[in-house]
């Protein structure tokens, strides 16, 4: 049976590795598995810190979910940067982008499992969400003193999880160098797919959501309410009410 790579092994993996071709004899079973599990643990890991604030069932509702979508966001990514890079002239096979793809979320879960103990420890410094909130309208004073601690809390972590996720794609660049025909196309292709990336697992999140839920609703692992608008708006709330 194939060996399976560290996470630390994962990050330091060469792209020649990454892009063994099985029909050569070359195997990747235990860069696959070592990836995924690493994927995993990782998002488990961060998924709890991100939904304790509000209660640790929310935890356990966000650690489910968080593998689920980056799993959900390679998936998605690998059919349109698929099609993306031949047409930027970069000849890479599409089970070699499911490859690159997984090996970039796997990074970001291993950059995010290493910050959980660090998020948790912050979590249980900051004010908790008060239970008389809990039901209020959002104008009553207990929402607002909760949402003043949900807000910066929220954007921070989209702001950790977004630089994970560039510091993952960006470790592609010597992926890409390695195959395409010149550095220029590479780095277009590379630009591309963080933007393609970044854009799916936007909306993507949103779908899964809550992560963090609001401190007037009780926990829960799907809500309506949350199909009611999309990331980007979420995004722009929070940061008019904590600039405002």
């Amino acid at each position: 049976m194939a060996a399976i790579p560290t996470p630390g092994m994962i990050c330091r993996m060469p792209p020649s590795q990454l892009l063994a071709d099985p029909e050569r004899g070359q195997s990747t079973l235990g860069s696959v598995m070592g990836t995924v599990v690493t994927l995993v643990i990782g998002t488990l890991a961060y998924g709890f810190s991100f939904g304790l604030w509000r209660a640790p069932e929310q935890g356990l509702y966000s650690a489910i979910k968080m593998p689920a979508l980056f799993l959900s966001i390679i998936g998605t990514t690998t059919l349109i940067n698929g099609m993306i890079a031949p047409l930027l002239g970069v000849p890479i096979r599409l089970r070699q982008t499911l490859r690159a793809m997984l090996y970039a979320m796997a990074i970001t879960a291993s950059i995010l499992g290493a910050f959980a103990p660090v998020v948790v420890f912050v979590v249980l410094q900051i004010p908790p969400p008060l239970p008389s909130a809990l039901g209020k309208h959002a104008m009553h004073p207990d929402v607002q003193t909760s949402m003043a601690v949900f807000w910066p809390l929220l954007l921070s972590h989209i702001v950790l999880i977004a630089c994970a996720g560039v510091t993952g794609c960006l470790r592609l660049r010597s992926v890409l160098r390695a195959i395409a025909p010149s550095r220029a196309k590479a780095a277009r292709v590379l630009a591309v797919w963080i933007v393609v990336t970044g854009f799916v697992g936007g909306e993507l999140s949103w779908l899964f959501s809550p992560f963090l839920c609001k401190p007037d609703f009780p926990p829960h692992f799907i809500a309506r309410t949350y199909q009611e608008g999309n990331f980007y708006e979420q995004v722009y709330r929070g940061i008019r009410s904590v600039a405002f």
